[in-house]
């Protein structure tokens, strides 16, 4: 309708005699919300500039879109601003007035940064420049304009061998904070004393031209100030292409206009601009001399990179994204001036732009375009008192990149990408201060990663110290933690939103965990229930020594860079014993390795158990608990999360990684070169002192020991070499099954899990560790890393409570390993091992399925421990405004697998339907703070999708609806204390037909209450069960309505039906939920007992006592589908079955009712295995089904649980009917409907299923009958 209220008016390239005045136009900003303000505000832009000049070009929802309106414009403008209710801003009440604020009235002589100068004095000014340095600074023409112009810049070259980077300002005549910032960066890198700068300055050429667009910038100085194109006539009175939209790269395919008027014309066709043409000759011609391309516009805060004609993402993306997000934290900092970052295309699809030209056709990687300060407040009017503040921080991030690419990182696109987070400047130095450094409020993150560009983008931030931390590595398919500081959140969130990768919360404050795991001050007495001082652990050695003198001997092994001794004990209990050599807390942090290392060397002292004390006794023992003491004192003064030696390496950056310093395959992979890194190898193999000096100990016995064990955390694995290579030892099969041996015994007494495998193939690359050091070196033939307890719940800061459980699961899986050891090295068991053969020493070689091998793995969303407080015991009543919920056809198994671990996290997202099969449809309801990872994660699978439900709330609301009437009716749903007054009343009504009765109780105190219907006397009975899923509202409305029908249908068929049998009917098997629902949660699905501090309930459909949790059910408490912690262990469920037992011969049908998903299933859900009558269970069932059809037309399937539905579901109520009693029909209803509103049926649709439902229950029974139930 709007578009036909505007009259076409010419557009305002015409020829100017006099200057443009721009006096009572204002600037307005909009922020469109609906697809309606979108389209109207792109109508106003084809209008042309005459009627509406946008700044910022509408572009998305949600993203601010800038305009100008002139004087006779604002009265239509406002009208239809009231007409579409749309919301604006006015930014800039008067542009006139703005644009006299920034034309200086008495300049300076001299050139300056107070004001803004014309191109006369700009070109002045880069000759005096050559004149002060003639040996540095030469003035080159790089090309021509139309009106006979000059494109004037200059050349910095300090040496031909040296990388070049080329400028480029101003190719809009408007922006005229552009070839003002590209001067202030030409004058620094001559002037400045700054190290930094001088250091970028002179270690690279420059070619710099302030000015693209000569004609257009004189034209905006004397005629037009917001001129932005060239001068040269198009068509009749329009002038003037965007020169910034002409190159030949994809020109004119996106973001233009075919209208000569208007501001984004790209011309008649490539380079139809001659200073496009000349200029990208003159670069061509230089084009080995430089290999980056930086080019500055106005206004936005925004650093972008290529395409701009596309969002499909550059091959360099993830390195242009991680540089120019380091360069936006430096810029940052002086005036806190915030930058967005992406490709071009992400922000606006753009094409025909200098740097997507330069990215593809010149073939340079580092190409950025900046569009300067500020976001919308001037606009292009930005006042000259902002030049400098603008060229400050501007500068402030060119240096970032600039020493990035000054140390020879980045080469081209066709050479590897080393990543630039390397060169960040302020990398956190060694903490020299006294105080203890504290992590308060950092967090830990889960990642899961799936993708080698994830690893690659994630392991830019490896040698970050600024902020982020990691405890786990990167490696594909395998969980990454990684702590990030508070002020690094928000840099940290969109990082994730660009890699796509699904993280969430794995420690919410790190400082809360380090105070539970910090020792008491004073603690002096050893024992294993803290963590203790490097004093505290050699003064016990010390004891040890003196209390066991004929069997331990306190040893020096090496030497610390701050003076101290690497001790440990030698434990022998005869000669000639053969040797393992134990290793522990090589890093600083891992507190657990020393205190289990102490714990073994305790149990191999004092156990009085006979397979420790035979371990202990038949061998020589050498045990270190700390070869790094100094970075493990400094983790309890100083930094309770340092890592490395303490040895400083540069002014910054203290330590080695004590387990990248040995000298076998040193610094290889997984290592780096940053002297600041968490894993930096070290100068040179055991130039850290801890390493060598222990090297030379090691080599001093290495005839003495054969066994090789180095205890970490975390992550619950069992390696063995190569850490620099995944090529396999020649005794891998051995190694493999020792240690699969070992971590089944470790499994044993806690269920603990860990996997076992090379350390390459089961973490990553890591060279110049200590075992493959022992390996290749000498080569012991049993050499094992630990990485401990937990697998990310604590990490690094396990609490002390742990130290023990650790310890006692550890010396369980020592016993099984050196037994096991035992057998495979004497020479009987070959690598091909045979089930159940013993060798000649009576050692059983061991087998092991796929299956049990992969049941070692990591499953990694179920290690997400976070989980959201499901429980929402506060009492206001939870919202689900703008969730959503989705419908998802997993097309592989892989989706179908990650989406059925996904169901293990409820932290914002709730199944309404679960994973079962491939091209099964999947619903699933996302918070809204979920939906922008549920967004990447699904982009990243590639699974199909669609919005089911816009706004869950929104249905929830008119579910909620209440009827006025004050009778009970099936026009609205209804609270427990509604439902069970009217069953009260029925009994009064119908008293000698109806009787109330009490089959159970609940957790909060509540009768779970039901009736009995009978018409006379010996009928067979029927057992109907509802609402016992709380959120299921139509499943008790729809038991109502069949008791109801039962007692007041004329129908024939019906009152047959009804006065047959007798009924005994309970509409709400989960009164506690149900009530929640209605108060708290509307979508509250369990009981309300709780389970831990943070969840309640069970699934009461999942607890009943027969084939309890083998399958379809979780042990997680927050789970949906929680089990509980042992069958019947709600008293809802056990209640009921008592009742159900006590009246098991009056019944032989039972009838349990859900919602939804139209079908109807029956036993059993445990497994697919058919029932003896399963042929005649599914005739009785396609027969009511099909009765259920002729009504509304409404489809149903039948079939088994375990079949239909796709998956298992074990510990359900009519499996256990089922099971426990033989009942011949026994069926569970999924109401309507099949995810349109899914839980929320609107209440206009009870009367209707409870209208299909009781046609096919008469169909039922009438078949039923036919085939002989109940059987006389």
């Amino acid at each position: 309708m709007w578009k036909i209220i505007m009259l076409y008016i010419v557009t305002m390239g015409v020829a100017i005699v006099d200057k443009v005045s721009y006096e009572g136009y204002k600037l307005f900003s909009i922020v469109p919300k609906t697809q309606l303000e979108l389209e109207l505000l792109e109508e106003l832009r084809r209008l042309g500039n005459a009627e509406y000049n946008f700044w910022q070009v509408p572009s998305v929802l949600d993203r601010e879109v800038i305009f100008m309106v002139p004087p006779r414009n604002l009265d239509e403008f406002h009208d239809l601003m009231f007409r579409f209710n749309m919301h604006f801003e006015v930014r800039i009440n008067n542009i006139q007035k703005l644009i006299d604020d920034t034309i200086p009235r008495n300049k300076s002589q001299s050139f300056d940064f107070k004001h803004y100068h014309t191109l006369e004095e700009i070109y002045d000014n880069l000759e005096e420049l050559a004149k002060k340095y003639p040996h540095r600074v030469q003035v080159v023409v790089g090309g021509r304009t139309y009106e006979g112009r000059e494109i004037k810049g200059v050349k910095i070259i300090s040496s031909e061998e040296k990388s070049g980077i080329f400028i480029e300002g101003g190719i809009h005549a408007r922006e005229w904070i552009s070839p003002t910032t590209v001067m202030y960066i030409l004058h620094q890198l001559l002037t400045s004393e700054d190290s930094d700068v001088r250091y970028v300055a002179d270690n690279h050429n420059w070619f710099i031209f302030p000015v693209f667009n000569p004609d257009g910038y004189v034209f905006s100085h004397v005629k037009d100030r917001l001129w932005r194109k060239t001068r040269k006539p198009s068509s009749g009175t329009c002038i003037g292409s965007d020169l910034n939209r002409n190159w030949d790269y994809h020109w004119n395919t996106t973001g233009t206009s075919n209208n000569p008027c208007d501001d984004d014309y790209p011309g008649s066709k490539p380079f139809s601009e001659i200073e496009i043409k000349s200029i990208s000759e003159y670069m061509k011609s230089n084009l080995h001399h430089f290999n980056c391309y930086i080019s500055f516009h106005g206004f936005s805060q925004r650093l972008m990179f290529p395409y701009g004609h596309t969002d499909e993402r550059i091959n360099s993306y993830d390195e242009l994204y991680r540089v120019g997000s380091t360069a936006l934290e430096a810029l940052k900092r002086r005036y806190n001036t915030q930058y967005m970052i992406g490709s071009i295309g992400e922000f606006h699809q753009l094409s025909g732009l200098s740097v997507d030209y330069v990215a593809d056709v010149f073939d340079k990687l580092i190409v950025y375009m900046y569009e300067l300060r500020d976001k919308g407040e001037y606009g292009f009017l930005l006042p000259p008192e902002q030049i400098i503040p603008t060229g400050e921080e501007a500068l402030d991030s060119l240096i970032a990149i600039f020493k990035a690419l000054s140390s020879g990182y980045i080469k081209n696109k066709r050479e590897t990408v080393i990543i630039m987070w390397k060169l960040i400047l302020l990398c956190t130095v060694g903490l020299v201060a006294a105080e203890m450094a504290t992590f308060e409020n950092y967090k830990v993150f889960k990642i899961a990663v799936t993708t080698q560009p994830q690893v690659d983008q994630l392991n830019m931030l490896a040698d970050v110290s600024d902020g982020f931390s990691f405890w786990a590595a990167p490696a594909v398919n395998k969980q990454v933690d990684l702590m990030v500081a508070p002020h690094k959140l928000p840099e940290f969130y969109e990082m994730m939103a660009k890699i796509r990768a699904p993280h969430a919360v794995l420690i919410e404050n790190v400082q809360a965990l380090i105070d539970q795991t910090t020792p008491p001050s004073g603690l002096t007495k050893f024992d294993f229930k803290n963590y203790h001082t490097l004093d505290t652990i050699y003064k016990n050695l010390d004891d040890l020594a003196q209390q066991y003198p004929d069997k331990v001997q306190t040893v020096v092994g090496g030497k610390t860079y701050e003076g101290r001794q690497i001790k440990g004990v030698k434990v022998s209990f005869k000669a000639n014993n053969p040797g393992i050599f134990i290793e522990g807390g090589i890093h600083a942090r891992e507190w657990i390795s020393p205190a289990t290392v102490m714990y073994i060397l305790h149990q191999l002292l004092t156990s009085t158990n006979p397979e420790v004390r035979a371990l202990a006794e038949s061998h020589d023992w050498y045990i270190f608990p700390s070869f790094n003491p100094d970075g493990y004192v400094y983790t309890h003064t100083t930094n309770r999360l340092w890592r490395k030696t303490r040895k400083p390496y540069g002014t910054l950056c203290y330590g080695s990684d004590p387990n990248r310093n040995w000298g076998y395959k040193w610094n290889v992979g997984g290592a780096s070169n940053f002297p600041c890194s968490e894993t930096y190898a070290g100068s040179a193999p055991f130039s850290d002192v801890e390493t060598k000096s222990m090297s030379e100990y090691i080599n001093s016995i290495s005839d003495k020991f054969y066994a090789y064990l180095a205890f970490h955390s975390y992550s619950q694995l069992l390696m063995f070499p190569y850490g620099h290579t995944k090529t396999r030892l020649e005794n891998y099969d051995n190694m493999y099954a020792i240690g699969l041996n070992s971590i089944t015994a470790l499994a044993k007494r806690y269920g603990t899990k860990y996997k076992t495998g090379n350390i390459a193939e089961t973490i990553y690359v890591a060279s110049g560790n200590s075992l493959d050091w022992v390996k290749g070196t000498y080569d012991k033939p049993v050499t094992y890393i630990y990485e401990l307890r937990d697998k990310g719940r604590y990490g690094f800061l396990l609490p002390s409570n742990q130290i023990v459980p650790t310890g006692e699961e550890t010396m369980d899986s020592l016993v099984a390993m050196f037994k096991e050891a035992k057998c495979n090295f004497g020479a009987v068991c070959n690598s091909v091992f045979k089930c159940n053969e013993r060798n000649s020493i009576g050692c059983k070689c061991l087998c092991f399925t796929e299956r049990e091998i992969r049941s070692n793995g990591i499953i990694m969303w179920r290690t997400i421990v976070l989980c959201a407080v499901i429980g929402l015991i506060a009492a206001e009543k939870a919202t689900f405004h703008n969730y959503k919920v989705f419908r998802i056809t997993p097309a592989t198994n892989t989706h179908v697998e990650l989406l059925r671990q996904l169901t293990e996290v409820p932290d914002g997202l709730t199944f309404w339907k679960e994973p079962t099969t491939v091209n099964t449809y999947v619903d699933v309801m996302v918070a809204p703070h979920k939906l922008s990872e549920f967004h990447d994660l699904m982009a990243q699978i590639k699974a199909p999708h669609q919005i089911y439900v816009e706004n869950v709330q929104t249905l929830v609301d008119q579910t909620t609806n209440r009827s006025t009437s004050k009778s009970f009716d099936f026009e609205s749903y209804h609270t427990l204390w509604e439902i069970y007054k009217n069953l009260d009343d029925l009994a009064e009504q119908y008293p000698g037909k109806v009787e109330v009765v009490v089959g159970g109780r609940t957790y909060e105190g509540r009768q779970i209450k039901g009736v009995k219907v009978s018409f006379k006397a010996n009928n067979p009975g029927i057992f109907i069960e509802g609402g016992i899923h709380a959120m299921e509202w139509i499943s008790p409305a729809t038991v109502m309505y069949i008791l109801h029908q039962l007692l007041t249908s004329t129908n024939p068929e019906v009152r047959a039906l009804a006065e047959s049998h007798d009924w005994y009917i309970f509409p709400l098997f989960n009164p506690d939920g149900y009530v929640y629902t209605h108060t708290t949660n509307r979508l509250w699905g369990k009981t309300r007992k709780p389970y831990s501090s943070l969840c309640y309930g069970s699934d009461p459909n999942r607890n009943w006592g027969y084939k309890w949790n083998v399958g379809g059910a979780s042990n997680f408490p927050c789970s949906e589908n929680y089990a509980g912690n042992a069958p019947f262990s709600d008293v809802e469920t056990k209640s009921m079955s008592e009742y159900i037992n006590s009246i098991s011969d009056k019944f032989y049908a039972y009838l349990a009712f859900h919602g939804y998903s139209q079908s109807l299933i029956f036993p059993y859900g445990y497994t697919k295995t058919h029932l003896e009558n399963y042929d005649n269970m599914y005739a009785i069932g396609l027969n009511s089904i099909t009765a259920l059809a002729k009504r509304y037309g409404t489809k149903y399937k039948t079939g088994n649980i375990a079949e239909t539905l796709g998956h298992l579901a074990s510990g359900n109520s009519i499996d256990w009917v089922k099971g426990t009693y033989g009942k011949p029909v026994t069926y569970a209803y999924n109401l309507r409907d099949k995810g349109r509103y899914g839980f929320l049926l609107p209440s206009n649709q009870i009367v209707p299923t409870g209208e299909e439902t009781m046609d096919s229950l008469v169909a039922m029974f009438k078949e039923a009958k036919a085939r002989g139930y109940p059987k006389k």
